[in-house]
Protein backbone atom coordinates (compact mmCIF):
# COMPACT_ATOMS: atom_id res chain seq x y z
CA UNK A 1 0.00 0.00 0.00
CA UNK A 2 2.69 2.22 0.43
CA UNK A 3 3.15 2.55 -3.32
CA UNK A 4 -0.45 4.04 -3.47
CA UNK A 5 0.14 6.77 -0.47
CA UNK A 6 2.92 7.67 -2.85
CA UNK A 7 0.58 8.33 -5.47
CA UNK A 8 -1.87 10.14 -3.37
CA UNK A 9 -4.58 8.05 -2.47
CA UNK A 10 -5.91 9.27 0.97
CA UNK A 11 -7.49 6.64 2.34
CA UNK A 12 -7.06 2.65 2.39
CA UNK A 13 -9.73 0.24 3.74
CA UNK A 14 -8.73 -3.07 5.87
CA UNK A 15 -10.90 -5.74 6.29
CA UNK A 16 -9.81 -8.60 8.55
CA UNK A 17 -11.90 -11.27 9.73
CA UNK A 18 -12.62 -9.54 13.13
CA UNK A 19 -13.88 -6.41 11.49
CA UNK A 20 -16.16 -8.26 9.45
CA UNK A 21 -17.45 -10.30 12.92
CA UNK A 22 -18.14 -6.73 14.08
CA UNK A 23 -19.51 -5.38 10.66
CA UNK A 24 -16.92 -2.71 10.46
CA UNK A 25 -13.78 -1.71 8.38
CA UNK A 26 -10.74 -0.01 9.33
CA UNK A 27 -10.54 3.33 7.95
CA UNK A 28 -6.39 4.18 7.53
CA UNK A 29 -5.86 7.78 6.07
CA UNK A 30 -2.42 8.47 4.34
CA UNK A 31 -0.69 10.32 7.55
CA UNK A 32 -1.36 7.25 9.43
CA UNK A 33 -4.37 7.68 11.66
CA UNK A 34 -6.73 4.90 11.95
CA UNK A 35 -10.49 4.69 12.81
CA UNK A 36 -13.34 1.67 12.67
CA UNK A 37 -15.93 2.49 10.40
CA UNK A 38 -19.35 0.87 10.55
CA UNK A 39 -20.00 -0.92 7.24
CA UNK A 40 -23.66 0.68 7.41
CA UNK A 41 -24.10 3.87 5.88
CA UNK A 42 -20.06 3.50 4.48
CA UNK A 43 -20.15 5.07 1.16
CA UNK A 44 -21.91 8.70 2.84
CA UNK A 45 -19.04 8.14 5.75
CA UNK A 46 -16.45 7.88 2.84
CA UNK A 47 -17.92 10.62 1.46
CA UNK A 48 -17.75 12.79 4.39
CA UNK A 49 -13.87 11.61 5.88
CA UNK A 50 -13.04 12.54 1.96
CA UNK A 51 -14.28 16.07 2.29
CA UNK A 52 -12.91 16.38 5.33
CA UNK A 53 -9.42 15.06 4.75
CA UNK A 54 -9.81 17.23 1.67
CA UNK A 55 -10.77 20.87 4.12
CA UNK A 56 -7.85 20.11 6.50
CA UNK A 57 -5.10 19.31 3.11
CA UNK A 58 -6.19 22.57 1.74
CA UNK A 59 -5.92 24.15 5.40
CA UNK A 60 -2.57 23.46 5.90
CA UNK A 61 -1.74 24.29 2.37
CA UNK A 62 -3.22 27.79 2.84
CA UNK A 63 -1.34 28.78 6.15
CA UNK A 64 1.88 27.32 5.06
CA UNK A 65 1.61 29.48 1.78
CA UNK A 66 0.67 32.72 4.06
CA UNK A 67 3.34 31.72 6.26
CA UNK A 68 5.83 31.91 3.40
CA UNK A 69 4.79 35.74 2.31
CA UNK A 70 6.19 38.83 3.78
CA UNK A 71 5.34 42.53 3.50
CA UNK A 72 8.53 44.20 1.89
CA UNK A 73 9.24 47.37 1.45
CA UNK A 74 12.59 47.60 0.06
CA UNK A 75 14.48 45.53 -2.82
CA UNK A 76 16.66 44.48 -0.21
CA UNK A 77 14.35 43.07 1.92
CA UNK A 78 12.44 41.58 -0.70
CA UNK A 79 16.04 40.34 -1.88
CA UNK A 80 16.89 38.74 1.44
CA UNK A 81 13.13 36.93 1.30
CA UNK A 82 12.82 35.32 -1.24
CA UNK A 83 15.39 32.67 -0.68
CA UNK A 84 12.82 31.55 1.20
CA UNK A 85 9.26 32.58 0.27
CA UNK A 86 7.03 35.27 -1.84
CA UNK A 87 7.70 39.25 -1.55
CA UNK A 88 4.77 40.99 -1.36
CA UNK A 89 5.51 44.67 -2.56
CA UNK A 90 3.78 47.39 -4.12
CA UNK A 91 4.36 48.56 -7.60
CA UNK A 92 3.39 51.75 -9.39
CA UNK A 93 2.73 49.29 -12.75
CA UNK A 94 5.23 50.16 -14.78
CA UNK A 95 7.13 48.02 -16.90
CA UNK A 96 10.17 49.63 -16.65
CA UNK A 97 10.16 49.39 -12.58
CA UNK A 98 8.98 46.17 -12.87
CA UNK A 99 11.74 45.12 -14.55
CA UNK A 100 13.89 46.49 -12.75
CA UNK A 101 12.67 44.89 -9.17
CA UNK A 102 13.34 41.57 -11.14
CA UNK A 103 16.97 42.79 -11.58
CA UNK A 104 17.61 43.90 -8.13
CA UNK A 105 16.10 40.96 -6.54
CA UNK A 106 16.81 38.21 -8.22
CA UNK A 107 12.97 37.05 -8.53
CA UNK A 108 9.93 37.12 -11.26
CA UNK A 109 7.04 38.96 -10.28
CA UNK A 110 4.42 36.68 -10.48
CA UNK A 111 1.13 39.02 -10.45
CA UNK A 112 -1.04 40.94 -8.78
CA UNK A 113 -3.28 38.72 -6.44
CA UNK A 114 -6.73 39.13 -6.77
CA UNK A 115 -8.00 40.18 -3.27
CA UNK A 116 -5.41 42.14 -2.27
CA UNK A 117 -4.83 45.81 -2.15
CA UNK A 118 -3.19 48.11 -0.63
CA UNK A 119 -1.35 51.48 -1.05
CA UNK A 120 2.07 53.05 -0.66
CA UNK A 121 5.44 53.93 -3.11
CA UNK A 122 7.12 51.93 -5.65
CA UNK A 123 10.50 51.03 -4.32
CA UNK A 124 11.94 51.35 -7.78
CA UNK A 125 10.66 55.04 -8.37
CA UNK A 126 9.15 55.97 -4.90
CA UNK A 127 5.64 56.90 -7.17
CA UNK A 128 2.38 56.52 -5.36
CA UNK A 129 1.85 52.65 -6.02
CA UNK A 130 -1.75 50.76 -5.80
CA UNK A 131 -0.46 47.84 -7.07
CA UNK A 132 0.57 44.94 -4.96
CA UNK A 133 2.74 42.20 -6.71
CA UNK A 134 4.14 38.94 -5.48
CA UNK A 135 7.80 38.71 -5.91
CA UNK A 136 9.68 35.38 -5.80
CA UNK A 137 12.43 33.09 -7.31
CA UNK A 138 11.35 31.01 -10.41
CA UNK A 139 12.88 27.39 -10.99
Amino acid sequence: YYKWEMKGVPFRIEIGPRDLKNNAVMLVRRDGVKESIPMDGLPQTLNNKLMDFQAELLKKASDFMWSHIKDCATLDEAKAWIESGFARMTWCGEKACGLEMENATGGKLLGEPQGMSGSGVCPVCGKAAEKIVLVSRSY
